[in-house]
């Protein structure tokens, strides 16, 4: 990020804050919802903060965010800084649950009728030849969209969290490729330097009739350039991960199998600790033996 490090902190910090403020938290934090609390909740809920597992949705089609409550989320997500406003990511939020499971290969649990499924799409990944737009001849490929993309996912999961909503990232690409869905190719650079993956459906309205268009910072393209242009949504922007947001089928299933079984290494270290010794993570994962504030149950071992 471009951008000084105290700036940025003041930034988390700051929306934070306010999303904890603004929304109605999550049940098991207190009244004044301010950012203390909810940190202090996601660390005393391993398991009810924790990527919900497949199967685990709640069918019910008002257990999905309202288009309100994902405006909110998509402008959270979107206000971290990009470089040089040349890599915004770009969301696109899919209801259709036939739509939604087409996207992740058909495979059952992933979604529900009370899901929705997100695009996490970023532009200046692929090679010249495959972008279509060319910035006024001036255009260059950069890998920071890939970091922004992560920056933005990171900060639309909080907010969802904070809305009391679960999520489940896939990342990422199980679009078909050429017509074939191709696990074994996942996170190869390769496959977002071209145009391999066939997204351009979902890059207008489902009737067609809006074509949908992704502004672009214009920052670098000389001091001649406007302040930001809008492109064609299809033809440049990439494919990065699909978030799935919904609530967790609470009659049929208990807060330790609604969580997936990740693991949650506490990989951190501090260079030059205060006392001198407490270097941070020395190996192994952490001992989870207190329950959850929402339901009382601990986590599988």
């Amino acid at each position: 990020m471009n951008f000084p490090k105290k700036i940025g902190l003041l930034v988390t910090i700051t929306l934070l804050a306010t999303i904890c403020a603004a929304q109605e938290a999550p049940k098991g934090i207190d009244g004044s919802r301010g950012l203390a609390k909810f940190t202090d909740w996601m660390l005393a809920n391993p398991i009810s903060r924790n990527s919900a597992a497949n199967g685990c949705w709640s069918p019910d089609t008002k257990s999905a965010p309202t288009d309100a409550e994902l405006d909110t989320m998509l402008k959270t997500a979107l206000l971290p800084g990009s470089a040089h406003m040349l890599t915004p990511s770009h969301f696109v939020v899919i209801r259709d649950f036939a739509e939604q499971k087409k996207i992740l290969s058909g495979m059952d649990g992933m979604v529900s009728p009370g899901t929705v499924a997100i695009l996490v799409l970023a532009d200046a990944l692929r090679d010249k030849e495959h972008h279509k737009e060319a910035y006024n001849d001036w255009y260059q490929q950069m890998y920071y969209g890939i970091l922004d993309a992560g920056y933005s996912l990171g900060y639309l999961n909080l907010a969802a969290i904070s809305m009391g909503y679960r999520t489940h990232c896939y990342a990422f690409l199980n679009i078909p490729v050429n017509g074939k869905v191709d696990f074994s190719n996942g996170g190869k650079f390769s496959l977002i330097q071209g145009n391999n993956w066939d997204v351009a459906k979902y890059l207008s309205s489902k009737d067609g009739s809006v074509k949908f268009v992704h502004t672009v910072g214009a920052e670098s393209m000389g001091k001649q350039g406007p302040v930001s242009k809008d492109i064609a949504a299809d033809g440049d922007l990439t494919l990065l991960a699909i978030m799935v947001i919904g609530k967790i089928d609470q009659g049929k299933v208990d807060a330790v199998s609604s969580a997936t079984n990740a693991m949650r290494p506490q990989n951190f270290n501090f260079w030059d600790p205060q006392d001198g010794k407490s270097y941070g993570n020395v190996g192994g994962l952490p001992s989870i033996d207190k329950p959850d504030a929402i339901s009382g149950a601990t986590e599988k071992k």
